[in-house]
């Protein structure tokens, strides 16, 4: 498979493979390739980090996700400016729209900002230590750099 749908650690020794067999232009090639798929695809960037958060936890797409991650595209293109998700508990909602959703758009808008609010302080820190994880983790670094992350993030 050569596309974002494989896993990390596949992907990973793919790159490091191409790396000694076709030099480094192959790499940067294919490092491009992917950073451009996941810059313009939400489900697939959640598909690629989800381990990085939950490396124990297989992820099960559902086509909520896919919904969901529909509506939070059409609020990043500016299509939607009010948007409320009623979903059941542990549909992943958190996760998605307060974890992913901003790493994602940090991407392609680096001066965006957000604020997160919660009803448990402890609930509010976990979500930015996953944040910062997936911001900090090996193949963000390798697609992007750190000059996506804002500046309130940055270590």
């Amino acid at each position: 498979m050569n596309n974002c749908s494989d896993s990390p650690a596949l992907w990973l020794r793919r790159v490091r493979k191409s790396l000694f067999k076709n030099g480094l232009a192959q790499r940067h090639r294919e490092i491009e390739r992917h950073s451009f798929a996941l810059r313009n695809d939400l489900p697939a960037f959640v598909q690629v980090f989800w381990p990085i958060l939950e490396p124990a936890t297989p992820l099960q797409w559902n086509w909520h996700l896919d919904l969901l991650c529909e509506h939070l595209a059409l609020v990043a293109n500016g299509e939607c400016r009010r948007l409320i998700i009623n979903v059941p508990p542990r549909s992943m909602k958190s996760l998605l729209c307060t974890v992913f959703y901003p790493v994602w758009r940090w991407i392609s808008a680096p001066q965006r900002r957000f604020m997160f609010v919660s009803y448990s302080e402890e609930l509010s820190t976990d979500h930015s230590v996953f944040r910062r994880n997936v911001l900090n983790s090996e193949r963000y670094r390798e697609l992007w750099g750190s000059g996506v992350c804002p500046r309130e993030i940055r270590m």
